[in-house]
């Protein structure tokens, strides 16, 4: 239901952790859960999750590393686990990848 959702945009930095390495590429945004707490006091914000993504884009470890609180870290966490991505590559093989990304929060009016 899109009125339980908050507007979210997930951002992976751009840091190359060798100089040959592409960093991962978001191919499948999936919104976090806007929490009925979050709702009621028009709360926004984000929370830094840290996580990596394996050779087949799928994220693993996924854990926030800095926390907005009011139900939001957890709705941050399920929503990155479900996101897909164009794996790293390095010399044109994928490659396992860790970064952290921002997932901000914002009230639908």
């Amino acid at each position: 239901m899109l009125g339980t959702l908050g507007c979210s945009r997930a951002h992976a930095g751009l840091t190359y952790q060798d100089g040959a390495t592409t960093p991962p590429v978001l191919t499948n945004v999936v919104q976090p859960e806007y929490t009925q707490e979050a709702r009621r006091a028009r709360f926004q914000g984000f929370c830094i999750v840290h996580l990596t993504v394996d050779e087949r884009g799928i994220p693993q470890n996924v854990h926030v590393t800095q926390s907005i609180g009011m139900g939001l870290d957890g709705s941050a966490i399920k929503a990155v686990q479900e996101e897909r991505f164009k794996p790293a590559m390095r010399g044109g093989r994928p490659v396992r990848f860790t970064f952290a990304m921002k997932v901000s929060f914002t009230p639908m009016h």
